[in-house]
């Protein structure tokens, strides 16, 4: 983890993930060690950490986001600088 836009969280935590290694979602595919995201999470009552929905996980690629799957959120987040995603996300949990 290298930075916290928003809430309280760990330096150290378990994400959850839906399959493994070899076998995975097509839109929900392995992390990557020294690939960066941007994680919208939520704990379980074990305290492992989800993503709040399929699209609650975003690739950084290039200082950019690469959201992984179609839709309202990646039309919104696609191609942004992550300095624009961290501020439209701040900016949505405090609408809350």
């Amino acid at each position: 983890m290298s930075d916290r836009w928003y809430g309280p969280i760990a330096t150290r935590f378990t994400l959850f993930k839906t399959g493994s290694a070899t076998r995975w979602v097509e839109e929900d595919p392995p992390y990557r060690v020294g690939e960066s995201y941007a994680l919208f999470l939520e704990r379980r009552g074990d305290g492992a950490y989800l993503p709040v929905a399929p699209d609650g996980r975003v690739p950084i690629r290039n200082g950019t986001a690469a959201p992984l799957i179609p839709g309202p959120v990646a039309d919104t987040l696609a191609r942004r600088p992550v300095a624009a995603v961290e501020d439209m996300a701040r900016r949505a949990k405090e609408a809350k």
